[in-house]
């Protein structure tokens, strides 16, 4: 009789013999399976691998198994099934993780070569982590759907971090950013991608795009300069300025538009933007050019400031012309005309002196200038009794203006209250040839000249040497400078100037070329150390300048105009006669007030 111990072993025995004829064929199907897929017959290498499942379905090699048969015959979703299966029987494995991002990526190019982008993406972010290069695939899908803003947020994900090779990244970026219309960014991103890889033929072909397009949008703008059409003009070169964004050059037309169109403080910023971009190499042309721009910019914006009563902003504004362009005497006539309306005549003649210095061809505006601020401070003096500056100041402007019978008028005053009665007598003299009907004249002749009318006067000989001598520094005032003008004024006179000082008597003399016979030596003085060479004529070139051309003083727009100080004499002029004419005709004003009767008491 067999004993339950005996039952036990011969069992076990069974079971260890039937799971080694298990394994051994197992082991058996896997061997003909690997066979089979060695051969590419990967139909037969499955059927065998089915069996061994059916021995062993716990087994996760013999499910990568069959998925390396279903990937050979491109079945791939249930490749992706058996790689699942083994992963979930053994999870920690990372050859079944990188095979199931191969399978998932190789199933996602099938889809993608199908149009089927939506499908692919799905696949695409499974892999993309594990295998990095599929990343492009995955952007390109999102391309593909005009899914624009998550591909943007993948490539600045992964170009941040520290990729080896960010060419194909950094251009695909750059494409997207030309397909948005940011085309500066897609400069920036194919200069980095060319640093990479110099020789890369899409970028250099992505580069040469842009220089393409930066050439057509500068030509079309200038075509519209052409036709005076600015605005059109300001959007192309915008468009080339983005397409190439580290040329100075489109900053300075830029620039130049937005000066003509009024915009001020952009066109500052564009030729600042030019000089930067330059390393302000001070020898470089389109640094001079922008320069020059930038200083027009200045004493445009100072104009108009000037124009709607914001002197200080002028001040500031010609300020920094001055300092970028120290030679143009331009800008110190408006700094000039801002000092003059603000009553710092000082500063003014200060100024207008240094443009008179600097300038080649003295215009008739900058003498009257002169003579209009010498007449004022002159008056300033002849009323504080400071009688022989005032009458330094205003010889100083007869030489500026020597056509002015006010003037002469005012000299003839001072001159008689101090007893130079041969000179007074010149000056009236030249006074009513210059304004016969001169109402502030008439009155000193009787003084000056007792008993003589006013015709007996005018009809005189000496009147006559006097009109000659009139005639002929008109003609010595209007000769133009050369180029060789000479100028010893030394520093410590304009300083003077700078600080108010009005004392002038020195820097005065007698002139050079008069009749000895007439007894006016202080007609027409000249400046000591000013010495002008008349031999040639510097021909000023008045016509209208190109767009991006500097031209001299004439072309420069100036805050005052000579008619605006002959308005400002004729005002004050004016006041003056309203007050006297007041005073002597007006009735005065009785206070209007009830009578007031007053009762007598009886007595």
């Amino acid at each position: 009789m067999v004993t339950m111990s005996e039952c036990v072993e011969s069992s076990l025995a069974e079971s260890y013999c039937y799971s080694d004829i298990m394994k051994a064929r197992i082991e058996c199907l896997i061997h003909e399976s690997k066979s089979f897929l060695s051969i590419q017959k990967p139909e037969q290498a499955i059927k065998r691998i089915n069996r061994a499942l059916v021995l062993n379905p716990r087994d996760p090699y013999l499910y990568q198994l069959r998925a390396k048969a279903l990937f050979q015959s491109k079945d791939y979703i249930l490749a992706i099934q058996n790689i699942t299966k083994a992963l979930r029987l053994a999870p920690s494995d990372h050859l079944l993780q990188e095979m199931l991002a191969v399978t998932h990526g190789c199933y996602a190019d099938t889809l993608y070569d199908q149009g089927l982008y939506e499908k692919a993406l799905d696949h695409y972010n499974v892999v993309y982590n594990v295998l990095p290069h599929y990343l492009i695939k995955c952007i390109s899908c999102y391309i593909h759907l005009k899914d624009y803003q998550p591909a943007m947020t993948l490539l600045k994900t992964k170009i941040s971090d520290d990729v080896p090779n960010k060419v194909d990244l950094l251009l695909m970026r750059a494409k997207l950013h030309l397909l948005f219309g940011n085309a500066t960014k897609c400069y920036c991103d194919v200069q980095a991608a060319l640093q990479f890889d110099s020789s890369s033929k899409e970028a250099i072909e992505l580069r040469n795009e842009l220089e393409k397009r930066t050439n057509n949008a500068h030509k079309q703008a200038l075509h519209f300069c052409l036709m005076d059409r600015r605005k059109e003009a300001l959007f192309k070169i915008d468009a080339a300025i983005d397409s190439d964004p580290h040329n100075a050059k489109h900053h300075i037309l830029r620039g130049a538009l937005q000066r003509k169109l009024h915009s001020y403080n952009e066109a500052i910023d564009d030729f600042l933007t030019a000089m930067n971009k330059i390393a302000h190499n001070y020898e470089d042309p389109i640094y001079q050019q922008a320069s020059k721009q930038l200083v027009l910019t200045y004493n445009e914006f100072a104009v108009n400031c000037f124009k709607n009563g914001f002197f200080n902003e002028a001040l500031t504004l010609l300020n920094k012309a001055i300092k970028e362009d120290k030679s143009e005497p331009g800008l110190y006539i408006n700094r000039g005309d801002c000092f003059y309306k603000q009553s710092q005549y000082g500063f003014a003649l200060a100024d207008y002196q240094v443009a008179y210095e600097l300038s080649l061809s003295v215009s008739s505006g900058l003498h009257y200038r002169l003579a209009v601020v010498h007449y004022t401070l002159g008056m300033m003096d002849f009323a504080q009794k400071v009688l022989s500056l005032a009458e330094d100041h205003f010889t100083m402007a007869l030489f500026h203006s020597p056509h002015t019978a006010r003037f002469y008028t005012c000299r003839a005053r001072i001159r008689n209250e101090r007893n130079k009665v041969s000179e007074a007598q010149d000056d009236i003299i030249l006074s009513l040839l210059l304004h016969p009907d001169d109402t502030e004249c008439l009155p000193l002749v009787s003084q000056i000249f007792p008993g003589c009318s006013v015709q007996d006067l005018v009809l005189s000989n000496h009147a006559q040497q006097l009109k000659d001598l009139l005639s002929y520094s008109s003609r010595e005032s209007s000769l133009p400078k050369e180029n060789t003008v000479t100028m010893s004024k030394s520093s410590t006179y304009i300083s003077e100037l700078l600080e108010g000082i009005t004392v002038l008597a020195k820097s005065f003399s007698e002139p050079t070329c008069k009749p000895d016979a007439i007894n006016s030596h202080s007609l027409l003085p000249a400046q000591k150390n000013l010495h002008v060479h008349v031999s040639g004529w510097t021909k000023i070139d008045k016509t209208l300048s190109n767009l991006l051309k500097f031209t001299d003083t004439s072309s420069l727009q100036h805050c005052m105009e000579e008619t605006d100080f002959h308005a400002l004499l004729l005002y004050t002029k004016k006041k003056c006669t309203n007050e006297v004419h007041k005073i002597l005709y007006g009735s005065p004003n009785f206070p209007d007030l009830p009578p007031k009767i007053i009762m007598q008491q009886e007595t």
